[in-house]
């Protein structure tokens, strides 16, 4: 969050973001509006990896995730959201499980391509 504000986020921004990157987005998008969100490979758990688990992207060192206010930050002042997420059936460190949750977890305006 610290290097994208001294980038220049801001509504008409699109943050994309791969595997633990997708993470990072969704933190960032918790607290800032941004036009939309790219997730590559995106998951909601640290996977019982140690270097994530330290990472802090994921709960509980990292909070719960806040679904619905990246959601209303992620797209278009209405808060229907504006996310695109894209995710490989046969990848090899991230089941297709993880995705599937992110995306229904973050529901409308979220589009999932496998």
């Amino acid at each position: 969050k610290d290097d994208a504000d001294d980038h220049g986020k801001s509504r008409e921004t699109i943050i994309v973001g791969h595997s633990s990157g997708a993470e990072a987005a969704m933190r960032l998008a918790e607290t800032t509006p941004v036009a939309g969100l790219v997730l590559v490979a995106a998951c909601h758990t640290d996977l019982g990896e140690p270097n994530e688990t330290r990472s802090g992207w994921y709960p509980p060192s990292g909070g719960p995730w806040l679904w619905e206010d990246i959601r209303t930050n992620a797209g278009p002042s209405t808060g229907d959201g504006n996310t695109i997420m894209l995710h490989s059936l046969d990848d090899p460190f991230i089941p297709i499980a993880e995705p599937r949750f992110v995306a229904k977890s973050l529901g409308k305006g979220t589009e999932l391509r496998e």
